[in-house]
């Protein structure tokens, strides 16, 4: 009895041993396919996409990839990697400031041009870890073609005699970016007894507007009066009512 009890407990422990041998395997094989954690990693490479130079224009926003690879080139799966401005810092605008890369490795940031960058660009710091790489970034004069123009104010504009109100028009490049220095020229289609507005012609700013001051003269009655305003081919129209003054 006692050999046959040896016996049993000899292969239940031959048959345990069998078992965590085989878990064991799966389950290394299991973390390999799944990618390298943090813990697992020891980072050996961080680069950029674009490598090295990157060009924006003024206004303008573009993706730039920063790839983390551990030793042995696989992705660096979960790594924080930091982003610093280095040189001309207000030239240029990244975002986020931080991020984790994702299953490939990767981590993605926005980087939008400010003010153009003359003799030298400027730089971009990216690090993980104790890696670091840099990105050159010249911010290039916008070539904008107006591709839109529109009224950023309430349709119709109401006034009443003696009274004014701005009106703000706004025009974009074919980009999608603000149109810089824009001639918006204006002219009063409809009831130009009724109504004044000044200037006649406006720059955009910055931010691609122009204003205008529109200040009733006498009640239109039914009609409204009309605006026009135009940018090169680009147009759009403004209706104004005056009404009565309140008495």
């Amino acid at each position: 009895m006692k050999w046959l009890k040896f016996k049993r407990s000899f292969y239940m422990v031959i048959f345990i041993m069998f078992s965590f041998i085989i878990i064991s395997k799966s389950f290394n094989a299991v973390a390999e396919d799944t990618g390298t954690t943090t813990t697992e990693c020891v980072l050996k490479s961080i680069t950029t996409q674009p490598d090295q130079k990157l060009q924006v224009e003024k206004g303008a926003k573009t993706n730039v990839t920063v790839k983390v690879r551990c030793k042995g080139d696989r992705p660096a799966v979960g790594v924080l990697v930091d982003s610093v401005l280095t040189k001309h810092i207000t030239s240029i605008a990244v975002y986020p400031a931080s991020a984790v890369t994702d299953e490939s490795g990767k981590a993605i940031f926005t980087v939008t041009g400010r003010d153009i960058t003359e003799a030298e660009p400027a730089e971009i710091r990216f690090s993980a870890g104790d890696l670091r790489t840099k990105l050159d970034v010249k911010v290039l004069k916008t070539e904008c073609i107006p591709g839109s123009i529109k009224i950023d104010s309430e349709q119709p504009l109401i006034l009443e005699p003696d009274k004014s109100g701005n009106v703000m028009v706004k025009v974009k490049c074919e980009k999608g970016s603000p149109a810089v220095n824009v001639k918006v020229d204006t002219f009063i289609q409809e009831g130009d007894k009724k109504i004044a507005i000044s200037p006649a012609a406006s720059l955009t700013d910055e931010s691609g507007t122009a204003v205008f001051t529109v200040t009733g003269k006498k009640p239109t009655d039914k009609n409204p009066a009309k605006i026009k305003f135009s940018a090169g081919n680009l147009k759009t129209t403004l209706n104004v009512k005056v009404k009565p003054s309140a008495q």
